[in-house]
């Protein structure tokens, strides 16, 4: 499934890649559950806010071996925990010095 890239207002992410249903608004789940690859439609997100969606393809999601997928958990696992413990540093350091943010958005 593929969406158009929103506003920088928008809550929705789409930006044309690949997608897990079960992580879309509740909303749009239900709507893209009932279709079919080449289908589009219009979802309205709020009263000024809209997205045209085409699905480009359905992939059915399969159980996979544990061994197949062990790697990736074990990668996953790690740079969620390293990622906290930065962010545990981070606030520390933060407690200690003055920060001064330069950079306000990225693109």
């Amino acid at each position: 499934m593929t969406g158009m890239t929103e506003s920088r207002d928008s809550a929705l992410n789409l930006d044309g890649s690949l997608l897990v249903t079960q992580e879309l608004p509740e909303d749009l789940h239900k709507l893209v559950a009932e279709t079919k690859a080449g289908d589009s439609m219009l979802y309205r997100e709020s009263d000024k806010l809209f997205h045209v969606i085409n699905i480009i393809d359905t992939v059915p999601s399969v159980p996979q071996p544990f061994e197949a997928v062990s790697d990736l958990i074990s990668k996953t696992v790690f740079n969620d925990k390293l990622n906290a413990e930065i962010s545990k540093w981070a606030e520390k350091l933060k407690a200690y010095y003055e920060v001064k943010s330069y950079i306000t958005e990225l693109q």
